[in-house]
């Protein structure tokens, strides 16, 4: 019999399904060998049997022969027939550390190679394709809405007093690790470098230029109530303009990029950019301001304020039947989709990356084995012994109906070729 004709077995994770088909078609070969006996037996009660008893008597008796043998070979697999201790029986169950070593040197040797996965990796253009799922609004909102879907339980979890605590306990240690001074050195060296010092300096000389012309009364004002009495307010007054017009006119040196004032200004930034990164007493002083400020109720108090009113208005958001939160987000996706769709080099950068993660994750792929070999070697006997039943022993009932047909005709062709001898 031919199993391709029958549906092949069900997914192994429907055991119970699993388990019917299983004794439908061990019944299956049961019956037929039973068939084969009784079909033996019923040649006997014919006591001058003639060439055709004889023919069919052969057929059964070489059948029954057959599907015994077949039905040895099948149950010595999974376990000992008829639980007799006969040798080289119950193969399965004795073998599994063998069989788990074979397994994981298999998917090691055959599929975890980078001879097989890297030309599938690039072949595919992951980032490529992602860029183009991300770029329709629909695949967003895929996206997007098991993500928000949780956030209304982690928000609920996180204002849990004692994880809060923690958590903040964490991240104050973290930034008590950080040296300050060196970053700020370095932001500002960037900023230098690039330019854009000058430009945040200028805006703000053109903000103390405007202040100053704006609030000239409010100087004469000052000037006026730090001076002596018997001074004139005249001689107050000039000397409130002369020093307002002195400010002025440094300031304005001072935002001439040429000027010799805005070198000297240039030379003593990098000075304090250099002390930053070097100078063990800056770095002191900033880590003690660090400290400071870490340590102070008020930022404490202002942290957990501005998180109570973000995750509250979060949440009141997301309770919307259509939350402005999951808009923004759907068309940040689709505009970071649409984006990197556009940018064959940035495609290139992250595919790259993705294949050097897969490289180092293959690097560790005996590792993966060695879990694979640990894992069946924790198999129950029993355990593994009807797992594998259930995957292959349906086919291995055809076997032994395929043995039971096939040994019927091998004697139906030996007893005519020894009659047609005779």
């Amino acid at each position: 019999m031919n199993p391709a004709a029958h549906s092949g077995p069900p997914a192994p994770s429907d055991e119970a399904i699993a388990r019917k088909m299983l004794a439908r078609r061990r019944m299956l070969a049961n019956a037929l060998l039973l068939v084969m006996g009784g079909i033996f037996a019923a040649t006997y009660l014919d006591r001058d049997p003639g060439y055709g008893i004889g023919l069919i008597r052969a057929a059964a008796e070489a059948g029954i022969v057959g599907g015994l043998a077949d039905w040895f070979a099948v149950t010595a697999l999974f376990r000992r027939p008829l639980g007799l201790p006969i040798p080289h029986t119950a193969v399965l169950p004795r073998s599994k550390e063998r069989i788990g070593k074979a397994l994981a040197t298999f998917v090691e040797q055959s599929f975890l190679t980078e001879e097989l996965l890297v030309p599938r990796l690039r072949s595919a253009r992951p980032a490529h394709r992602a860029a183009l799922w991300l770029a329709e609004p629909a695949n967003a909102r895929t996206v997007m809405g098991p993500v928000l879907s949780v956030v209304p339980d982690a928000l609920r979890v996180l204002d849990d007093g004692e994880l809060r605590g923690f958590l903040a306990r964490v991240v104050r240690e973290e930034l008590q690790e950080i040296d300050l001074a060196p970053l700020v050195g370095q932001a500002l060296q960037i900023m230098t470098q690039s330019g854009e010092a000058d430009v945040m300096f200028e805006h703000v000389v053109d903000a103390l230029l405007d202040w100053a012309h704006e609030h000239g009364a409010d100087i004469d004002r000052l000037v006026q109530e730090r001076s002596r009495w018997w001074v004139p307010k005249v001689v107050n007054r000039r000397i409130a303009r002369r020093l307002t017009k002195e400010a002025s006119d440094l300031l304005l040196e001072l935002r001439d990029p040429g000027s010799e004032t805005r070198e000297r200004l240039r030379a003593a930034l990098a000075r304090q950019i250099d002390r930053l990164q070097t100078s063990e007493a800056q770095a002191a002083e900033w880590n003690a301001m660090r400290d400071r400020l870490l340590a102070h109720p008020q930022l404490n108090a202002w942290i957990g304020a501005v998180w109570d009113r973000f995750s509250a208005a979060l949440a009141r958001d997301l309770a919307e039947p259509e939350p402005r939160t999951r808009q923004l987000l759907e068309r940040a996706l689709v505009t970071f989709g649409r984006a990197l769709a556009d940018d064959e080099a940035m495609q290139a950068k992250i595919e790259d990356g993705l294949e050097r993660a897969l490289l180092h994750l293959l690097g560790h792929r005996q590792k993966a084995a060695a879990f694979m070999v640990e894992v069946v070697r924790g198999w129950d006997a029993k355990t593994i012994t009807e797992r594998f039943e259930l995957v292959i022993g349906g086919d291995l009932q055809f076997i032994r109906m395929n043995g039971t047909v096939v040994g019927a005709a091998v004697g139906c062709a030996l007893y005519v070729a020894t009659h047609f001898r005779g």
